[in-house]
């Protein structure tokens, strides 16, 4: 109310004093009042509203432009994936069919090494048999040779009357013992 009493007491020619800088410019239909620091707000008002709206547009589309970078980059990775996973796929296989290859060569070799070695042991099983039948042969043969030195002591000592014939056969049965 204090306002309003102060504006009752506001004389017309004040009014028009404080108004004089003010000049009524018309526009279209609309009448608007201008002075100088009204153009200051007028330039500026303006320049701080397209900055603004800038800001949103260009926020606008840097965002865009970030999401499309994103989804690039994204689409880039996924190429890069598929490209090294098929570079794995790729030497796995290779290293598949070499390795598969050298298994068989291994399986072949190990075949015919066993099989080498059944018959090197059938040979040797027979050489064991062999070996065993000439040692039970040599000990017969052994025991028949004494039973003859035997003999032939005796038969020396009937014929011969002894010790010179003893002593010969001594001799010979050194002998014979030493080429065994």
């Amino acid at each position: 109310m204090q306002q309003d009493k102060g504006l009752k007491h506001i004389s017309p020619v004040a009014i028009d004093d404080k108004l004089k800088h003010w000049k009524q410019v018309e526009y279209g239909r609309f009448f608007f009042l201008k002075n100088k620091n009204m153009n200051i707000l007028l330039t500026i008002i303006p320049s701080i509203l397209s900055g603004i709206l800038a800001y949103i547009f260009t926020r606008k589309k840097y965002i865009a432009d970030v999401k499309k970078a994103n989804a690039e980059v994204e689409a880039n990775e996924i190429e890069n994936v598929d490209k090294v996973a098929k570079i794995w796929r790729q030497l796995s296989e290779d290293i598949t069919a070499r390795l598969t290859g050298d298994i068989e060569q291994l399986r072949q070799e190990n075949k015919h090494i066993r099989d080498r070695l059944t018959l090197i042991t059938r040979e040797n099983n027979a050489l064991s048999a062999q070996m065993a039948s000439l040692q039970k042969e040599l000990r017969v043969t052994k025991i028949e040779n004494e039973k003859l030195i035997q003999q032939l002591k005796a038969f020396n000592v009937h014929f011969n009357g002894g010790a010179a014939v003893e002593q010969g056969a001594q001799k010979k049965v050194k002998t014979n013992q030493s080429i065994r």
